[in-house]
Formats: structure tokens, sequence, C-alpha cells
């Protein structure tokens, strides 16, 4: 009967490319003489060794590399590497063993097989056989709050077995099988919350009231109708403690083209520390009372990837550190890229004038009016909208033009110029133009150039959203 095995790795793999292993012997197979087991491994690309080792509770029956005999052949397209395994019991001897098939790659961790085989002799025809029993959890694996034990365990009698635990906290990371103790020590209890599946058990042991560090597990295997037991211990490294997500960056910024990040360098994690932390980090933008997630980005970099600062608005800045056993804490940071208003600054006849100025002219002339000099935060600068207006009505749009008296028959006019970004941040300067040839008392058009300034503001701050640049005639 040919028997499908699947792997036990510390790595994730997907059901596309899990490798597996086809022997042509049942869990719990007994083996009263030579045998040869014939294998086959499918979906294994890039393997470098195959070995296989016989171990039972006392350690190691025997190691052989056959990564020379393996044959390699191609079916449809899939890789088959053929292997044969030769078992003799008078140079093994009598045990309830695991066998053990490593199958190591160029990249990546090894991968293990694990089947429950009792080698009987007739040297040895009173030999009462023990349980199997072996833990597939990776050496060293991490649990927080419940530790999930898988492994395959049998009896010759093919009942399911009793499983015992007991966990103990260790100094080392190696698992010591002589710090086993009896199994009628109290220190033993039984799991009773088992599943089982033709030899391969799995369970759900808690751990959530250990504090955090290195333990040894060790699972006991009791046949009942022999009253024989047999144990296997793994390390394992217990994490119960989330770790301490910190922030640090600025909570405010101006707009511009730069880039900022935040960084995350100062969270913790008590006892295990920051090693193998993976730092998740999302940026999201609120707008109208709506979160949107504009950047999520994952891994073991602690600075938050880079932001670009040329959008305005109201940002959060979320940080997810997750530690190996799969605790997380979690920080947010609200932050704010303000923007800029524009300045204006008006030129009239190459000479720059301030806001409320009074400059004379001749009905008859004209005069160069220039914004040149009007500047914003780089990113806007090329945005910006110049809207020149004439007495409160807008006339035209643009940088510089010359323009001639207004058809009217005053002796004065409000020049305005507002300066506009595409956030509809204005400013504005305002300065009075009155005919050089009917100067009378300074008082009256100070008057009204104020009045007019007060009423531009409020008619600007009013109506701003419906002047577009459609109404506004424009010039080169």
């Amino acid at each position: 009967m040919s028997i499908l095995i699947s792997p036990v790795s510390s790595q994730q793999n997907s059901a596309s490319n899990r490798p597996i292993v086809d022997l042509d012997i049942e869990e719990g197979q007994t083996i009263p003489q030579e045998t040869t087991i014939y294998g086959q491994i499918l979906y294994a690309d890039n393997i470098i060794s195959v070995t296989w080792e016989i171990v039972d509770s006392s350690g190691s029956r025997g190691f052989h590399d056959i990564s020379e005999d393996i044959l390699v052949e191609n079916s449809n397209g899939i890789s088959i590497n053929s292997f044969q395994i030769t078992i003799d019991p008078h140079s093994t001897g009598t045990c309830s063993c695991i066998i053990i098939i490593t199958l190591s790659f160029a990249d990546g961790d090894p991968i293990y097989f694990s089947r429950s085989i009792f080698i009987q002799s007739d040297s040895f025809p009173d030999w009462i056989a023990e349980p199997t029993i072996h833990i597939q959890n990776m050496p060293n694996s991490w649990a927080s709050g419940i530790l999930e034990v898988y492994g395959i365990s049998s009896t010759n009698s093919g009942i399911n077995s009793q499983l015992f635990f007991s966990i103990k906290q260790s100094t080392g990371a190696n698992c010591l099988n002589s710090d086993a103790d009896l199994l009628t020590s109290s220190d033993q209890i039984q799991i009773t919350d088992v599943v089982w599946s033709s030899g391969s058990f799995r369970t759900n042991i808690s751990v959530s009231h250990l504090n955090d560090g290195t333990y040894q597990l060790t699972i006991f295997s009791n046949d009942t109708s022999t009253g024989l037991f047999s144990y296997d211990c793994v390390p394992v490294r217990v994490d119960n403690t989330n770790p301490n997500a910190i922030i640090s960056g600025e909570n405010k910024v101006f707009e511009s083209n730069d880039l900022i990040n935040f960084d995350g360098s100062s969270t913790t994690d008590e006892y295990w520390g920051v090693e193998g932390i993976t730092y998740v980090w999302s940026i999201s933008k609120i707008s109208d009372g709506i979160i949107e997630n504009i950047i999520i980005e994952s891994g073991g970099n602690s600075l938050s990837p880079e932001i670009l600062t040329n959008i305005s608005g109201f940002y959060l800045v979320t940080l997810n550190a997750v530690d190996r056993a799969g605790n997380q804490g979690s920080e947010t940071l609200s932050f704010e890229i303000t923007n800029l208003h524009p300045v204006a600054r008006l030129i009239i006849d190459s000479e720059e004038v301030s806001n409320g100025q009074e400059i004379e002219m001749e009905k008859i002339s004209t005069i160069s009016i220039d914004a040149s000099l009007s500047y914003d935060t780089e990113n806007d600068q090329d945005n910006l909208r110049y809207v020149w207006r004439i007495n409160n009505v807008p006339i035209y749009q643009g940088i510089t033009r010359d323009i001639e008296w207004p058809n009217s028959d005053s002796n004065q006019f409000l020049l305005t110029l507002e300066v506009i970004d595409d956030n509809s941040e204005t400013s504005i300067i305002s300065v009075l133009i009155i005919d050089s040839e009917n100067t009378g008392s300074a008082i009256i058009p100070i008057i009204v150039l104020f009045s007019s300034i007060i009423f531009l503001l409020y008619a600007t701050n009013k109506y701003k959203s419906n002047d577009t640049e459609s109404d506004i005639p424009k010039w080169n």
C-alpha cells in the first residue's frame, strides 16, 4: 500500500509547491525481516540532499545519506525523485521507531517527513513493542497563548494511545530527553482533546499562563493494552507579550515636494527583543470623514515608506509591530500636511509696490503690471493663478501685461492682484491708481481705497469658488 506523507517545515508552503513523499508502507507497520521500502518525492525542486534516519526514545538507530542514489524522472511535467530504503532487523535491532526523511534545498529550511514502524526480530520473540511517538513541530517554534502540537504515534495493537504532556522551563535551545520523568509524575497532564487520523494526531496546549522564555515540551504516549509508554520532546519558545509599537516623527509639516517618513525603531518587545519583528505600515488620508488607505507596506524595515508632502490634508500613519509568535502591538499617529498661502507681490513699471500704495498715472498712458515676484511653496508655484481686478471686477489672468486707463470718467481706479494656489488659498495686494493731472486731497482717495479693499476681501471670500478660469480673460 502506498502512503502519502505531508511535510513538516518551518516555512509555509503553498498547496501548489508542497513537496510530497510517497512511501509504500503504512503508519505503524511491523517489519519482521529485511525489507526494502520504495519511495518517491514529488513537487520538490532544487533538492541538494536526501537523508533518512531511524530513531526511538533512546536516540538514533542509524543514519543514511541517499542523495547519490536518487533517481530523477519527469512525468507530465512533474519532477519525481525515486529512492529506496532497506531495513534489516538483525542490524537495527528490535524497536518502536520513527523513520525520518529529510529533504535539504539550495535555499530555505529543510523539510522533514516521518512515519512510525515496529521492527521485530526472531532473536527476541518475547519483545513487547512500546508505542511510538514523534512530535513534528519544528524545534524552537514559537507559541503564544495556544501551542498547536502535531505529530505521530502508533501502538503495535493498532489502537490509539493515551497522550500526556509536561512543559518545563529550559535553560537551552536543545531538548534533553533525560529530563523526562516517569509517566506517574504529577507534572504530566493527560490530553483529552486530540484529533487522530491514521496515527497522526493534533492537539492544542495552553501556554497562556507561562512567562516568556524557552521551554521543553514532552509528549508521552501510553499504550493502555500493555502499560508501556514512550516520549518525545521538543524545545519551544513562548512569547505571550505584545510588542510595544512606537512611532517617531513630525505631526505637522508644510506642503512641499519633499519626502518624509516615520521611524518605528523605538518599538520594544520585552523578553525576546525586536529581532524578527515585522513592521506593517499603513498611511491613510482623511477626506470628508472618510479614511482612505494610500500606502500599505510590511517587512523588516522599521522606517515607514516615504510619503510625498505635496497634497495638504490630514493623515494617519499606523504601525503594527508583529513578532515571531504572531503577537502584535499597534500605534497610530495623526499628522497634517499644511498648505502655505501664496504671497502676492506686485511690480508696476519695474518697481515693486506695497499694499495700499497710491500710484500716479496719466490717463493717456499705459503702465506695466507684473506678478512674477509672487511666490508659494515649490509644489504649488507652477500652478498659481494670477487674477487682476479693476475696481473689484476680475478683468484678466496672467503674470504680466500692460494696461491702459479703464473706460471711466473717474480720476482713479483700484488695481488688485489676487494670487490663488491649487488649494484655493489666496493672497491679495491692492493699489490705488490716480490721475496724475487731477491729484486733489489724499483723504478721499484713501477712504475709497480702503473701503474698496474691505469690500474686495469680503467679495473674494464669498464668491471665490465661483471664479472659474473660463470667466476671466487670459494673456500670455
